[in-house]
């Protein structure tokens, strides 16, 4: 008897699901042509274009430099100004902190930063006449290490 019942399961199996599979393609081909052309109305008008991301019609904007350039300084003006400071450190000398022109309470990645920046201007190859310039490379690297 569970012979005949997983054979039947099988033949039922096997006529159901390409089926269904048939139905689902056709659902998607008729919306396909349904929704085509919307589609090329919306990429004529030029007013919206496909997100692939999203999946769905997003106004278009148009791109502008000026325009991300100030979103830019505008979003580097906020995070300058609404950055909370941690206190600032109670450190015996600062002189090392002074050598990289940066506060106290710097953070490691500030630090690296600053490092970098003084390094590509006091490096000795930048400087080749001048002799002090190997002994403050030093420094700042001296400074940056620890």
């Amino acid at each position: 008897k569970s012979f005949f019942v997983g054979v039947g399961a099988g033949l039922c199996s096997a006529i159901l699901f390409p089926v269904a599979g048939m139905l689902v393609g056709t659902v998607q081909i008729f919306r396909g042509l349904w929704n085509t052309p919307s589609a090329l109305y919306q990429i004529a008008k030029g007013e919206k274009s496909w997100d692939n991301e999203t999946r769905a019609w997003l106004p278009r904007t148009r791109y502008s430099l000026q325009a991300e350039v100030e979103q830019i300084q505008h979003d580097e003006n906020n995070s300058k100004t609404e950055r909370i400071n941690p206190p600032t450190k109670c450190v015996r000398s600062t002189v090392l902190y002074d050598l990289l022109d940066v506060p106290t309470n710097a953070t490691s990645a500030e630090i690296k930063k600053a490092y970098y920046r003084k390094a590509l201007v006091e490096h000795p190859d930048k400087r080749p006449n001048d002799p002090q310039a190997a002994e403050r490379f030093q420094a700042l690297s001296k400074a940056y290490q620890i």
